[in-house]
């Protein structure tokens, strides 16, 4: 007779939650639950929370993979299991690694970071454990991945299937409070969580994700409520805690957001979201309005890279300025991009060599003093005019034709 598991029900995981045996040869897709049958944002499906209109009854979800804690399989509230996982990768190499296998084969997907994998299983134990069916709480995590990896057998293509994940209330209101409680101090006011909720789950079902699978099984996704759009949501409700929508500025104060940002990026001035939001808040209270902050920023500016601040008197910014020395320390160097920024490292150091009393450097003079950087012997471009330079040698010497 097969063990019991705490809550009575055979605990085998080669079983899925109805008792059919998931390993079966004669059952070569074996259907998982219902209540996680539809494809999850990350990467596989359950339903959504507030669909189901149920209220968690049980405790916690069951890890499986062996796990155990005070003597009885692992079981958690979902919030506690992605740091749960990431503390495996080194309390625990070798569950973490059966943990990732796992979602791998039920992904189709590399997880490479143990943040992403436990944020992963933390948004399924969450679904899981909030599902109308009763039957979805007994299932442990790796019995559902189980289950979920022998769903599409390789070369086998799927149809897409859409759906819609909803922020339940209490992750919607835990969202507004962090960010309520960075700008003003305080958690949001119940008006304010109520409105953050219904305009965030309403956008959250007019951006449906499709997922499906191609022959090989890997998932393929598209759609999905955007980061922009979520954040014009939080930055509506900030200015109506500020007092902006008895003042009808709501609708500017978000283009005053973006102007902030863009202000703050072209004057290498790097500002956290509340603290952008902070200077929007000020251009209505004062009255001055948004040009008024981009001076802030401007004069902010002039402090960090004085030895340029009589050009920015002059209405120019930073990255006007330094943008085509940034181009060619990168062109140069053979460097990404992106790893040239106005306020890191890189940038700073073109800063300190391409200003000469109070002047700018030649753009030809900035690229031969690239040159003496140890890090060009070893480019491409480097290579070729070494080579280039042998052959000349060699043809002066008449050993090269």
């Amino acid at each position: 007779m097969a063990d019991l598991d705490q809550d009575g029900v055979p605990d085998n995981k080669d079983k899925d939650i109805d008792g059919d045996n998931i390993l079966n040869e004669n059952d070569p897709q074996p259907r998982i639950p219902a209540s996680t049958s539809a494809a999850r944002p990350q990467g596989l499906g359950t339903p959504s929370p507030t669909e189901t209109g149920q209220t968690p009854t049980s405790t916690g979800i069951k890890l499986g993979f062996d796990l155990v804690t005070d003597g009885v399989p692992t079981s958690l509230v979902p919030v506690q299991v992605g740091s749960y996982v990431v503390s495996l990768a080194s309390t625990n190499p070798g569950a973490y690694k059966k943990i990732k296998a796992s979602v791998e084969a039920a992904t189709k997907r590399k997880f490479n970071d143990p943040t992403t994998l436990g944020t992963w299983l933390e948004g399924l134990a969450t679904d899981l454990f909030v599902s109308a069916d009763p039957k979805a709480k007994k299932i442990s995590l790796e019995q559902y991945l189980t289950s979920a990896a022998r769903i599409v057998p390789a070369g086998t293509a799927k149809q897409p299937s859409v759906s819609t994940f909803l922020s339940t209330r209490e992750q919607s209101d835990a969202e507004i409070n962090a960010e309520y409680r960075k700008m003003f101090g305080i958690a949001a006011p119940e008006d304010i969580k109520e409105d953050y909720f219904n305009r965030l789950t309403k956008a959250q079902k007019e951006s449906p994700q499709v997922t499906r699978r191609d022959a090989s099984g890997a998932i393929i996704q598209s759609g999905g409520l955007g980061a922009d759009v979520k954040q014009r949501i939080v930055n509506n409700m900030i200015a109506k805690g500020a007092g902006l929508e008895r003042e009808g500025a709501t609708g500017d104060f978000d283009v005053a957001v973006t102007q902030i940002k863009e202000e703050a990026a072209d004057m290498g001035v790097a500002l956290t979201e509340d603290q952008v939001r902070k200077y929007a808040i000020s251009a209505f209270k004062t009255g001055a309005g948004v040009d008024a902050e981009k001076e802030k920023i401007r004069n902010i500016a002039k402090g960090l890279y004085s030895p340029i601040a009589q050009y920015l008197d002059q209405g120019i910014s930073v990255k006007d300025l330094l943008t085509p020395y940034m181009n060619k320390k990168s062109q140069v160097l053979e460097i990404p991009e992106d790893s040239i920024q106005l306020n890191n490292n890189e940038g700073q150091e073109i800063l300190s060599k391409v200003v000469v009393d109070g002047k700018l450097m030649p753009l030809f003079d900035y690229e031969k003093s690239l040159r003496a950087d140890p890090r060009w012997r070893f480019t491409k471009n480097a290579n070729e005019m070494a080579s280039g330079f042998v052959l000349s040698i060699l043809r002066d010497f008449g050993i090269a034709g």
